[in-house]
């Protein structure tokens, strides 16, 4: 049986904390379009991945190159981004932690 390692989740409440992280990586509010484009510029080191595709949800979600980090924005029907994720390998939780302590979204 396969194991699975342990996640660390960072819901869009934790990402928002400080202003830094939102600009970063806060695409709430923002249209489908305009995510697509923003993480294509700013975030070059997340690809899209539709792998895995689940009609009951409108989203979009990335992955990093080493697939450790999966980026995942939810839209209202109108294509509005409501919420997103970021769940990453718990291998990085000391390096994930220590990113958002240096943009004061944890203390």
């Amino acid at each position: 049986m396969k194991l699975l390692l342990p996640t660390l989740m960072l819901t869009a409440a934790t990402l928002m904390g400080g202003a830094s992280m939102q600009k970063e990586l806060s695409m709430i509010g923002k249209h489908k379009e305009e995510v697509r484009e923003l993480v294509k510029q700013d975030h070059k080191g997340f690809r899209h991945d539709n792998t895995v595709v689940n009609q009951h949800f409108n989203y979009l979600k990335y992955v990093n190159a080493l697939r450790t980090r999966t980026w995942i924005m939810y839209f209202t029907e109108e294509d509005i981004c409501k919420s997103s994720k970021l769940v990453c390998d718990y291998n990085e939780y000391d390096e994930v932690l220590e990113e958002l302590k240096k943009r004061g979204a944890w203390s």
